[in-house]
């Protein structure tokens, strides 16, 4: 049951930081009443449709392949608590754009 593997050789951290912290959504593309955000982190996408007061009345998710975490070895409720700790260290945060932390791969920049 349990891995003897880091829950980072496991799991991206990258993705880890966005399921613990929320995506870095920026515009991708605006349509009439459907906008796309694309995560700047992970490059989840989010499709939207607006109805005519800017109200969300759908929306969709599209995560890359490799998001979904329930080929992992470890329960998903310890999974996550390990790596919302491993995401905390390898966090850093950046420019005054959005106030946003920046994933910072191995912790060495």
């Amino acid at each position: 049951m349990a891995s003897s593997k880091l829950p980072s050789e496991v799991y991206k951290t990258i993705y880890a930081a966005c399921r613990d912290l929320g995506h870095e959504w920026d515009y991708y593309r605006w349509h009439g009443s459907k906008r796309t955000l694309l995560c700047d982190n992970c490059k989840c996408r989010r499709e939207d449709v607006l109805d005519g007061n800017m109200k969300v009345i759908w929306r969709r998710y599209v995560y890359p392949p490799d998001y979904q975490w329930k080929d992992t070895a470890l329960p998903i409720k310890v999974l996550r608590r390990q790596l919302k700790r491993e995401a905390r260290k390898l966090l850093r945060w950046v420019g005054p754009r959005h106030g946003h932390l920046k994933v910072i791969e191995g912790g060495k920049k």
